[in-house]
């Protein structure tokens, strides 16, 4: 994550892998500060911020966010373009966006 030159790291995935994502982070990269976003807190000062998908669009201090990496695990979430949690999504301020997915997004016909 700090190989990317960023300072901070926002992690969206399903609710059920939160603490999934938290406790990899925790276990293999202590170096690292991991909040688990669930309430309107403050994340300053932190490296990690775990946040799942039906509350992140929901939250408008995502979008006063600036040059960060953004990671969509299972980014088949976002693939509806006209979905409002897609476009909340793709209208942050990003730098790096990495997109993981278990789940192929189209069928070649």
């Amino acid at each position: 994550m700090i190989e990317l030159d960023e300072k901070l790291t926002v992690i969206v995935c399903p609710k059920s892998v939160v603490d999934t994502w938290e406790n990899h982070i925790k276990t293999y990269y202590p170096e690292y500060q991991v909040f688990k976003y669930e309430i309107p807190k403050q994340f300053l000062n932190k490296n990690v911020v775990i946040v799942n998908y039906d509350l992140i669009w929901r939250r408008a201090e995502f979008k006063q966010l600036k040059d960060y990496t953004l990671i969509l695990d299972e980014s088949q979430f976002i693939k509806n373009s006209v979905a409002t949690r897609t476009k909340f999504i793709m209208k942050l301020n990003f730098k790096n966006l990495i997109l993981l997915s278990g789940t192929p997004t189209r069928r070649k016909v």
